[in-house]
């Protein structure tokens, strides 16, 4: 009978499937993930309990995820685990103060798997949460080595050359976004790499401002040179762009704000269609002097400077010299108001 039992124990140990438990953590964490919306969609729609913590279960599940990668780290179904573990914690902003730690398990035993190319495209945007760039830098550069996938190498040249334009190191961002073109100068990534190079070598700020003329809507001809003396916001930007359409409230605030001072707003649309610039202008009542090329999507103004991700602003001073950039929200009037007091 002791026979039987042991028997018994060991063939459990030995069918336990660590996938479907995976499997099983993940739905528990989406069913988590809803109760903890809906408890903030509560919250704001009643008075009541405002203020108070709110019941979430999330970090709990995510430590139970994160137990199950480390204890199958370096097999082939830990790789799945923890790339998932990572992306749950980034996308649903759960115990980023681990993030660094999830993405250093990946590049340390899973540089080659498939989906470490997704988690590399992510980096930019979620590294701040936790970790300095140094590391984060570190973990990239050691994917880009390990990997034998020049598309992996070349997102992780990319992505390091990211961190370092956020954090001020611009010689360095020059260097990994160099190494990422010339390794796959004809894909996607190594023309976007490109044109980052480009940027730091012609648009960085105390540099001046290229030159260029495009057309407004009423068929008039405006270069930037014409617009010297003033303080020039010039906004790339589409109405399909959401981001954009976010920040009209802004653009007409600073409008009004600098009502009659030496302060232009000059709109470069991306649009593919001019009628549908024409009737978010006129919806929106949008101030400033708005420009279209047929080209749409490929405007070459917007490649001269760059504008890759929409909206990308360009403050330039009333002597046509770049001063910021990507002065958004509630940052663009003390910008502005910075360069009017030097005029």
């Amino acid at each position: 009978m002791a026979l039987l039992i042991v028997g018994l124990l060991t063939s459990a140990v030995v069918m336990a499937d660590p996938v479907k438990d995976f499997e099983k953590l993940e739905d528990e964490m989406e069913s988590a993930f809803e109760a903890y919306v809906a408890a903030l969609d509560k919250r704001s729609e009643s008075e009541e309990g405002k203020g108070a913590p709110i019941p979430d279960s999330r970090p709990s599940v995510l430590a139970k995820m994160d137990a199950l990668a480390a204890a199958h780290v370096g097999k082939p179904e830990g790789a799945e685990m923890a790339l998932k573990t990572f992306i749950w914690s980034a996308m649903f902003e759960v115990d980023v103060a681990h993030l660094f730690d999830r993405f250093d398990r990946i590049a340390k035993y899973y540089p080659k798997h498939d989906g470490t190319e997704e988690i590399v495209a992510m980096v930019p945007d979620v590294f701040r949460a936790s970790g300095a760039a140094t590391e984060w830098i570190g973990g990239l550069n050691a994917i880009a080595k390990a990997s034998e996938k020049k598309s992996v190498q070349v997102a992780a040249f990319f992505a390091a050359g990211q961190l370092y334009m956020q954090t001020d190191k611009i010689d360095d961002a020059k260097k990994s976004f160099q190494r990422a073109a010339k390794l796959d100068p004809d894909s996607e990534s190594g023309e976007v790499a490109k044109g980052y190079v480009y940027e730091i070598e012609h648009l960085q700020i105390g540099m001046t401002a290229p030159d260029f003329t495009t057309t407004t809507l009423d068929g008039k001809k405006v270069s930037l040179k014409d617009l010297r003396g003033k303080v020039v916001l010039v906004d790339f930007w589409a109405t399909w762009c959401g981001p954009c359409l976010g920040e009209i409230p802004h653009l007409k605030e600073a409008a009004k704000h600098f009502d009659g001072k030496p302060f232009e707003i000059l709109g470069v649309s991306l649009d593919d269609f001019e009628e549908m610039l024409e009737a978010t202008l006129d919806h929106h009542k949008l101030p400033g002097i708005h420009t279209w090329e047929e080209a749409g999507r490929e405007n070459e103004v917007a490649t001269l400077y760059n504008a890759q991700v929409l909206p990308t602003w360009y403050l330039i001073d009333a002597n046509g010299v770049i001063r910021a950039k990507d002065t958004f929200g509630e940052a663009l009037i003390p910008a502005v108001e910075k360069l009017l007091k030097k005029n």
